[in-house]
């Protein structure tokens, strides 16, 4: 993406409208049930083809620009429901201008309730300036990013899951890695991780997978939405304990 104009430009359209397409093939061949893309990896004109070949599935289509300079994200649901589009709130250095006003600024946080869950899309800086008016009322808050600060946004992932249990996706752009998924395992479960290179050993606590800079690729699992935390005390028979996270795949794609 080129960020010396205003809005920031997809560099070559056709290369990357056949990345998102094939990433989103693969995730419905994996029976997906819900997708998050990166910050302004897709054209608005693109969106009726995502919705086609993603029928069965609900999208978070990443976020473009509008005519009127909104950074906007709107959820594909499997249904023709019309929703409310989520506008990004904070801009980032690039789109806050000193001379003139670059991006316009959003000013409604929505919570979206889906069969796949109570939602919210906070769009990249919007996730350090506003998850917490999210604690405690929603099951998962999806954050596409474009965004060189990782840590930043993994240290209040980690820290918004102390304070509230949920999940956290956060998907961000390959330049610079950090696509991450957030939630509860128990500790016996964390060296499998590192041991099968999902996280970093050393790496917060809920940070359960992670693609690396230059990584291009999908983050799969499933999240129980019923029980997001652990039960305690641990159940004497493992038939019975309940796991948040289950079947975490971590899967590279090579285009």
């Amino acid at each position: 993406m080129s960020e010396n104009s205003f809005p920031p430009q997809i560099i070559d359209e056709d290369k990357s409208k056949k990345k998102v397409l094939n990433a989103l093939k693969i995730a419905r061949e994996l029976r997906a049930d819900i997708v998050c893309l990166p910050e302004l990896c897709v054209c608005k004109d693109w969106i009726p083809e995502i919705k086609s070949i993603c029928q069965d599935m609900v999208v978070i289509p990443g976020s473009y620009y509008d005519e009127k300079k909104h950074n906007i994200c709107k959820p594909l649901l499997d249904s023709d429901t019309d929703i409310p589009p989520q506008m990004k709130i904070k801009p980032s250095p690039i789109e806050d201008g000193i001379i003139e006003q670059k991006m316009v600024p959003g000013n409604r946080l929505y919570i979206y309730d889906t069969r796949v869950g109570k939602f919210s899309v906070l769009i990249c800086r919007d996730f350090i300036n506003l998850s917490d008016r999210l604690r405690g009322i929603i099951d998962l808050i999806f954050v596409p990013s474009y965004n060189k600060k990782t840590e930043r946004f993994h240290t209040n992932a980690q820290n918004h899951i102390d304070n509230s249990h949920s999940y956290i996706i956060i998907s961000n752009t390959s330049i610079y890695g950090g696509t991450s998924v957030f939630g509860i395992i128990r500790d016996e479960h964390i060296n499998d991780l590192v041991k099968a290179g999902y996280k970093a050993e050393g790496d917060s606590k809920y940070k359960l997978c992670e693609l690396k800079k230059g990584e291009e690729g999908l983050i799969i699992g499933d999240f129980n939405l019923t029980c997001k935390s652990l039960l305690s005390p641990t159940p004497a028979d493992p038939k019975e304990d309940i796991k948040p996270v289950s079947n975490l795949k971590r899967k590279i794609i090579k285009f």
